[in-house]
């Protein structure tokens, strides 16, 4: 018997086929959404248009942020749930999420297509199945907690099922922060995040730069240089992204470094005066390119992924930014430079707790023990890391996750074992912001004497 995979994917119309071709990429090679969902549209055929990848991504980013949820939906209308083959409940799982999440679709036609592809992949028989489920499931009221919670046992249930979240992480949650804050992080969870755009400041037209994207519909908030839109609006990127005038970056990402750098400026200043900064977890250069455009001197780039750092690479050119010295490397290990830094910036490996909301995909493959992994990863790069210090100089610490023990007990940890070490500052998200990402970050001194 032919694999039905591909049997559906032929009988679906060109976005749904690439949004199965990517959910089925991300099971089969293990990939993280966003790699999956890159590589799908990279190779997409001509005949797929703008309009066809953006139904597409929805698809994808709706269908991994929700799977547990959807799943749950489905195995209510199935009596016996485990006898679902999985091709076809990946496919039953896209339509679910059309019919409650994208409107503008007809019930009608997302039913349609998606029995359609059912019978290439089963026949007839579960065709027919397929559609009586699906007819059914369209006349649940879209987002309707009641409903879900009339067919939960207990209220952990239900906020499995309603935040779509693995019941340890939903615990983890509920453990670490108080009842009103955990709520408001489970609830961004679900939220699309907004755009965020950086102007560069260096760009020859950099005020019409800002003084258009300003006038540009859609913003959720502005601060400086650094703006978000509202999920589906903001600006034609193409030209702008090709003059060099702007780039995507996270707009918690550019408040997280912003309040850094702002707030604790007069250490920062003299810091820099025993040597330039070293990222040593660059990534792709998202926060490298932030301090080169604010004029900050950074003198080396590293990471241990080396296409990471080829994209830093072509944003320092496409932005026209002094280059760093670039190269591979673990933060575990001493760098190999015979500088001496004034700074040093942990973009630290973390859970990416603080992400869900842009990053869905973690609720999936992440587990319990990682966490205790990662914070001792942690400390080894900080004690590593601050062994390069001159006396006076920085440690600039910076996650994207909400885990205290990846934060506050990490550096708590590291000051208790390094006498010379003190906190300077310390900051972190605000659980309302309209970015929907939280970011938690500190600045280590070593001191003198």
């Amino acid at each position: 018997m032919a694999n039905p995979n591909k049997k559906i994917a032929k009988a679906l119309p060109p976005a749904r086929q690439l949004a199965l071709r990517t959910l089925l990429s991300m099971q089969a090679r293990n990939e993280k959404l966003q790699a999956a969902l890159n590589a799908t549209l990279s190779v997409a055929p001509a005949a797929a248009g703008k309009e066809d990848k953006a139904l597409c991504t929805k698809l994808v980013y709706g269908c991994i942020r929700l799977k547990l949820q959807l799943d749950w939906i489905l195995d209510q209308f199935f009596a016996r749930p485990e006898d679902v083959p999985g091709a076809m409940r990946r496919v039953m799982r896209m339509a679910i999420y059309e019919i409650f999440h994208l409107s503008h679709i007809p019930v009608y036609a997302t039913i349609s297509t998606y029995v359609a592809a059912v019978k290439a992949g089963y026949g007839a028989a579960m065709a027919g199945l397929a559609n009586a489920v699906l007819r059914r499931i369209s006349q649940i009221p879209a987002c309707d907690k009641a409903w879900c919670e009339r067919r939960t046992g207990n209220r952990r249930e239900l906020e499995e099922v309603w935040y779509s979240m693995p019941g340890w992480l939903l615990a983890h949650f509920r453990a670490n922060y108080p009842a009103e804050r955990a709520a408001l992080y489970l609830d961004a969870s679900l939220a699309y995040p907004p755009l965020g755009i950086r102007a560069n400041p260096l760009a020859e037209a950099y005020p019409q730069i800002c003084d258009v994207l300003g006038r540009v519909d859609g913003i959720v908030e502005r601060a400086g240089n650094a703006f978000a839109y509202a999920a589906g609006q903001g600006p034609d990127l193409g030209v702008m992204l090709a003059a060099g005038e702007i780039s995507r970056q996270s707009y918690a990402a550019q408040t997280a470094m912003r309040a850094i750098f702002t707030g604790a400026e007069r250490a920062i200043s003299q810091a820099l005066q025993l040597g330039p900064i070293w990222d040593v977890c660059a990534g792709q250069g998202g926060k490298t390119c932030w301090m080169l455009e604010q004029g900050l001197p950074v003198s080396v780039a590293s990471d241990t992924n080396l296409t990471r750092l080829k994209h830093l690479l072509h944003e320092v050119k496409r932005l026209k930014l002094p280059r760093p010295t670039v190269f591979a490397a673990d933060a575990t290990s001493p760098l190999p430079v015979k500088e001496t830094p004034g700074i040093i910036l942990i973009d630290a490996p973390c859970s990416g707790l603080g992400t869900l909301s842009r990053r869905p995909d973690i609720k999936l493959y992440r587990r319990p023990d990682d966490l205790p992994k990662l914070a001792a990863l942690q400390q080894t790069i900080l004690a590593t890391q601050y062994s390069s210090l001159p006396a006076g100089g920085l440690l600039i610490y910076l996650t994207c996750t909400l885990n205290p023990e990846e934060n506050e007990q990490v550096i708590d940890r590291f000051v208790q074992k390094n006498s010379s070490a003190s906190v300077i500052l310390d900051w972190g998200s605000s659980p309302k912001n309209p970015a929907r990402e939280f970011f938690w970050g500190a600045i280590v001194r070593k001191d003198i004497g």
